[in-house]
C-alpha cells in the first residue's frame, strides 16, 4: 500500500462536497474527492430537480387540456417525455465537476 500527502480529502460528490472541490482547488495537484458513486447530487439525479421538471410539465399538458375554456383552440395531444427531466439535470450538472 502506498502513501499519498493530500492538502484536502472530500468524503462525498454531492452538493457540498462540489462546493468543497471548488474552493479547494488551488492545490488542485493536492486534492482528492472520495465518492462510491455517480460524481453528482441527490437533488439533480433523483430528487426534487426532476420531480419539479415533470410537475411543471404535466401542468403544462393540464392547461392545454383545458385551453377549450377560455376559447383556445389545441390541434394534437400532449405527451410529456421523461427524457425531459434527466436531459435538463445533465445540463445543470455538467459545470458542477
Amino acid at each position: 500500500m502506498s502513501t499519498i500527502e493530500l492538502a484536502v480529502a472530500i468524503i462525498g460528490a454531492g452538493t457540498a462536497g462540489m462546493t468543497a472541490c471548488g474552493g479547494a482547488l488551488e492545490h488542485p495537484d493536492r486534492v482528492i474527492v472520495i465518492e462510491s458513486a455517480v460524481y453528482d447530487t441527490t437533488c439533480a439525479q433523483v430528487g426534487c430537480m426532476p420531480s419539479k421538471l415533470l410537475i411543471a410539465a404535466a401542468g403544462v399538458s393540464h392547461q392545454i387540456d383545458i385551453a377549450g375554456i377560455f376559447g383556445i383552440g389545441v390541434m394534437g395531444e400532449a405527451i410529456i417525455e421523461a427524457r425531459l427531466a434527466s436531459d435538463s439535470s445533465d445540463r445543470f450538472c455538467s459545470g458542477a465537476a
